[in-house]
């Protein structure tokens, strides 16, 4: 019930400051009037003779009242300075939306070709908005925005494997990424080092970060598992994870770069999304931090084999 409240009207900061000043104009239109009908008033009582009161034929008559007078003097002030109120001005700004509208739409610069359509303005208040940053809001996954990522740059063993775009080292590779054709990566020395012992050494911590990385993007930290509150002072700390379905870059990254391909054989590939709530809780140690994944990953095999082949 509490959302059947009508669809709400989205008013723009221009538009709130506006009606903010109409009604500053109208509270100063009502005091006008009102000391314009009390000044009128008292000057007609001012004299004892009101046949006398020049430029008022009207007061000749028996049946003038001064204070009915007051009343009709009030709203004719009304009437006179209702200029006051910029009644124009919104007329005028509703015919500028709109021409502004009409320039957006035929805008080739937000024509979006893959659906061959242009920009479509649902509100008049869009032009008031533009450039005018409120609230910054992000989208982790990407399904909405449908982010297209790039690997760059890593940190791994305590070195920092990526370049600076000011002042570039190491040399340059093309990547296939599928939806981006021969993208040029530059390779920072640490990482070809690190992925050149990786063939012979493979506790090679730039080797476990690319493995890590290709198989989980998500690591949630908690003393408590299994509960939102959090105990800041408790001993030992669980981890839970979740494999990577929504970034298809990261399982890509490593293979581009050079890692090495290992075959899986078809016996060691294993559903987890079946057992994973069996999967047993981990104390974090800062050594164990890169390999966090591949450990938990085999935890999670063993409860279905016993002799589990190491990764």
């Amino acid at each position: 019930m509490l959302n059947n409240s009508g669809p709400r009207y989205k008013r723009s900061e221009l538009e709130k400051r506006v009606n903010k000043d109409i009604l500053w104009s109208f509270c100063i239109l009502l005091i006008l009037c009102a000391i314009g009908a009390i000044l009128s008033a008292v000057y007609l009582k001012s004299y004892p003779d009101l046949t006398k009161v020049p430029f008022l034929v009207y007061s000749w008559d028996k049946d003038f009242n001064v204070d009915f007078d007051c009343f009709v003097n009030f709203w004719s002030y009304i009437i006179v300075l209702q200029v006051l109120i910029p009644i124009s001005l919104y007329v005028s700004i509703e015919i500028i939306k709109l021409g502004q509208i009409y320039f957006i739409s035929k805008d080739i610069n937000l024509y979006y070709e893959p659906l061959d359509k242009p920009i479509e303005c649902r509100a008049l208040n869009i032009p008031e908005e533009l450039g005018q940053i409120e609230y910054v809001l992000s989208d982790k996954t990407g399904t909405l925005t449908e982010n297209k990522m790039i690997f760059r740059r890593c940190f791994a063993g305590g070195l920092d494997c990526g370049t600076s775009h000011d002042n570039p080292t190491g040399f340059e590779i093309n990547i296939d990424y599928g939806f981006r054709k021969n993208v040029a990566l530059s390779l920072d020395k640490h990482l070809e080092t690190g992925l050149a012992k990786a063939a012979n050494e493979e506790d090679d911590d730039v080797y476990h970060f690319l493995v890590n990385m290709a198989l989980c993007n998500t690591v949630v930290v908690n003393s408590v598992p299994h509960q939102d509150n959090l105990d800041e002072s408790g001993i030992q700390v669980f981890q839970e994870i979740e494999l990577a379905d929504e970034i298809p870059e990261c399982p890509e990254t490593p293979k581009s770069l050079g890692s090495p391909d290992r075959p899986t054989p078809p016996s060691h590939i294993h559903d987890l999304t079946l057992f994973t709530w069996k999967a047993q809780q981990l104390p974090l140690m800062p050594l164990q931090l890169l390999r966090l994944v591949r450990k938990v990953l085999s935890i999670l095999l063993s409860q279905r084999r016993r002799n589990t082949s190491r990764f």
